[in-house]
């Protein structure tokens, strides 16, 4: 015997098992329930037929395939966490390697040197951090060349891997503000169950992906491939910082003698 739900001129919006309120308590079904045989519970019944997957009752099979699904995704979910995690730790890491590029361009001594990294991480946002990078390194090719042109020259190698790293840091930043803002979790689409990280709430453009065959956000694998590439962006800011020193402290074959591993670095960046 269900519960009936009208519209203001009596016609029948809803069946339900219980009787239905609004959040401040005010009934919105009606006060007893009718019989099942009842003409208004006919009527709905018929315009509104109850779709034959909602009432076919799974196998054993299909309903061990829906718990294996299930539990792979879970170990996905926690595998995500972690490589969350990872990813945080990383990021770290790459920000300390870029905040030692600007200190070792303006060549500060201990105990001073921290002085670079507070100027670095005061500025507001990692885009204005990054910029602020890239003009470093180009004031310091630009008052070289000025002081000896075939110096201002070899140095233009240091500004060609800065510019190579930017163009990863761009990729890297995008997947950063998804671990920053985002959430794991379970998502049922075409019969599979899959974990992914995504914005906390669904918007339209995660709709529009799904309903086009494709997942929002990142998977394991995904994230996997992140948390490595941040890793090799460190190396190659290592690399690029270790050649910076090298030519404040021996001059251009000093820094020549350090490229080899950068370029190694920066070739094992690319895609």
């Amino acid at each position: 015997m269900p519960y009936v739900q009208r519209d203001f001129k009596g016609k029948v919006l809803g069946l339900f098992a219980v009787p239905q309120s609004q959040e401040d308590g005010t009934p919105i079904s009606d006060p007893d329930p009718l019989p099942d045989d009842h003409p208004d519970v006919v009527a709905f019944q018929l315009e509104n037929p109850t779709p034959p997957f909602l009432t076919k009752s799974l196998s054993k099979t299909e309903t061990r395939a829906f718990e294996v699904a299930n539990e792979k995704a879970t170990r996905e979910v926690l595998s995500l966490k972690h490589l969350i995690l990872s990813h945080i730790q990383e990021w770290a890491e790459l920000e300390t390697a870029l905040s030692l590029l600007f200190q070792e361009i303006l060549g500060l001594p201990n105990p001073r040197h921290n002085l670079a990294r507070t100027i670095y991480h005061s500025l507001g946002t990692f885009e204005t951090r990054k910029k602020m990078l890239t003009n470093v390194v180009d004031q310091l090719v630009e008052d070289c060349a000025i002081q000896d042109r075939k110096t201002g020259k070899d140095l233009e190698v240091i500004r060609a891997s800065w510019k190579t790293i930017c163009l990863s840091l761009d990729t890297a930043q995008k997947i950063r503000n998804t671990v920053a803002h985002g959430h794991v979790s379970k998502i049922h689409h075409r019969k599979k169950i899959t974990a992914r990280l995504t914005s906390p709430f669904f918007d339209p453009k995660d709709d529009r992906l799904l309903a086009r065959g494709s997942m929002p956000g990142l998977g394991s694998n995904d994230m996997e491939s992140a948390v490595k590439r941040l890793r090799l962006l460190t190396g190659c800011m290592d690399r690029l910082n270790e050649s910076v020193r090298a030519f404040y402290q021996f001059g251009v074959p000093g820094m020549e003698a350090k490229l080899d591993r950068l370029k190694l670095n920066l070739k094992r960046l690319k895609p």
